[in-house]
């Protein structure tokens, strides 16, 4: 555990290690770490806003890194990698519940459905920066048969957001004195001040939603 937190600690240390030694092939492997984080299901096993963040903080003080390419290539990657995992979701989603088990029956599957026609772009808009949601979010709402059109635009927006504000975060905050040091901490502040946002959100419309008669 304790290996794990110093590598976090160090983070941005060791991706301009990766930089320097990768040299103009970096960026390419920064567009693939954007295209996994959301095309692929796995993605939750490789970590994400603490990388991105990272990115941000070397990039403001080394010249290893240009801010600019660091953010469109990320973004890029996983604009391109939402449509990837959406046609997955489009092919082999509803296999699954097939199976009728579990969750996986026809009536959750309706529900799906229903969800994504109604908040389905704001889903795409927000689950880029909530780690397990952004790499299952495009699958399931390809599944949910969420057209195309309104999935690309607000998942292509949501990526774009996403690395672009941690990106710019890392860029300012590393900085300021014991950010540097504490990546893990600023990321999950980060974090947490993002679900906080959402759930606050949720909370008012809910509590705004006219009671039912009768």
């Amino acid at each position: 555990m304790e290996q794990v937190i110093a590598f976090v600690r160090d983070l941005d240390r060791h991706i301009g290690e990766l930089a320097a030694q990768t040299g103009p092939l970096f960026p390419l492997l920064l567009f693939a770490y954007g295209f996994f984080q959301t095309g692929l299901v796995i993605g939750p096993l490789i970590p994400g806003n603490a990388v991105v963040f990272a990115v941000g903080v070397l990039a403001s003080g080394a010249k290893l890194i240009d801010p600019w390419l660091a953010f469109s290539t990320m973004a890029l990657g996983a604009a391109l990698g939402n449509v990837a995992n959406y046609g997955q979701g489009v092919a082999f989603g509803r296999h699954l519940f097939d199976l009728e088990k579990g969750f996986l029956t026809a009536k959750n599957l309706a529900k799906t459905e229903e969800f994504f026609a109604r908040y389905g772009g704001r889903a795409m808009l927000l689950s880029p920066f909530l780690p397990f949601v952004r790499s299952f979010a495009p699958f399931v709402a390809g599944l949910a048969r969420m057209p195309l059109g309104p999935f690309t635009v607000s998942g292509t927006v949501g990526a774009v957001v996403w690395i672009g504000a941690l990106v710019a975060a890392g860029a300012v905050f590393g900085k300021v004195p014991g950010v540097r040091e504490n990546i893990g901490l600023a990321v999950v502040g980060f974090s947490l001040l993002v679900v906080a946002k959402i759930v606050f959100d949720a909370l008012r419309r809910r509590a705004r939603r006219p009671a039912p008669l009768g």
